[in-house]
């Protein structure tokens, strides 16, 4: 049975739950709309928390919410604890939750964040994960041999799908100190760079980038294909870092590529006996630091708004 100080503990982590309780608690029972208007959330919001809520609100028979006995000694409990509702979200990703729990929730089933929490409490489905993703990269490789972004740059197909995934995990630490500057949490993981849960998830969206090179070489309808595929091994790529790396979602979307744009440019110094590849090394390794500095711009930005309480409507 979960105690009441837990609860707490749980609901106060959620600015717009205090907030529906706060509004109820001084307004007396509401209509959803005048709840809405007097919190300030969003449609999709009020339904996610006021589910999460339903042991302290209950609706009447003229559909109005209003606080149980439960709901009223909580709220006191709340006033005595914490005095005013805390509006002040602690990442992006909370005020994400807070403000468009069905948006969210919509991308976290796309980009397998569902999958990656059942990866990071499973060693052995981890290690399944890799090694049916690894097999299928290296399938693909066998049989289209046409480059793809930062893929078939080698001549052997193990190769290829192994220094893809090695590269694309060290690379991820890299990202992470480079944009969120978490320099000693950072360091912490830096520990556990190769650990399964991490690389099954970055294999399963180079698995989808793998997936996208085929329907490239397909040609006609098939390469249209492609582009859908590619921007979902693009939510993937991000949604893993962001998951187990602690960055924030918006900017790791810029991982996936900053990682190819530094990718091309060291397997274009191959080639450096050429005058052309002189400008691609420059260009691609410009863009990729190019890139860091933007994510961390953003990651920066976004951090400061929200600290400075982003959805100020749920005063």
């Amino acid at each position: 049975m979960v105690s009441e100080s837990e609860l707490y503990r749980k609901l106060i982590k959620s600015p717009a739950r205090v907030s529906i309780l706060y509004y109820l608690a001084e307004h007396g029972p509401s209509r959803f709309l005048e709840l809405k208007k007097g919190t300030g959330l969003s449609t999709g919001a009020i339904y996610h928390h006021l589910k999460s809520l339903e042991e302290f609100v209950v609706q009447d028979e003229n559909k109005s919410y209003r606080l149980n006995e439960k709901g009223l000694r909580l709220v006191a409990l709340l006033k005595q604890e914490g005095g005013a509702p805390n509006t002040q979200f602690a990442s992006v990703n909370d005020a994400l939750l807070e403000t468009s729990p069905t948006l969210l929730k919509a991308i976290s089933f796309v980009s397998f964040t569902w999958l990656f929490r059942m990866l990071a409490s499973s060693v052995a489905l981890s290690v399944a994960v890799l090694i049916a993703g690894f097999e299928f990269c290296v399938l693909i490789n066998e049989k289209f041999s046409q480059s793809f972004l930062f893929l078939g740059s080698f001549a052997d197909p193990v190769t290829n799908a192994f220094i893809a995934l090695i590269s694309l995990d060290a690379f991820s630490t890299l990202f992470s100190l480079m944009v969120s500057g978490a320099y000693e949490e950072t360091r912490k993981k830096v520990e556990l760079l190769f650990e399964p849960a991490l690389l099954s998830s970055l294999c399963v969206g180079v698995a989808l980038l793998h997936l996208a090179k085929a329907l490239f070489s397909l040609g006609g309808y098939y390469s249209l294909l492609s582009i859908p595929v590619v921007v979902w091994c693009t939510f993937t790529l991000s949604s893993s870092l962001s998951y187990f790396r602690g960055i924030e979602f918006i900017p790791s979307l810029f991982f996936p590529f900053s990682f190819t744009m530094f990718y091309e440019a060291f397997y274009s110094l191959r080639y450096l006996d050429f005058p052309s590849e002189y400008f691609n090394t420059i260009g691609f390794f410009a863009l990729g630091v190019f890139s860091l500095f933007v994510a961390r711009w953003i990651d920066r930005s976004i951090k400061k708004e929200v600290k400075g309480g982003i959805k100020k409507a749920i005063l």
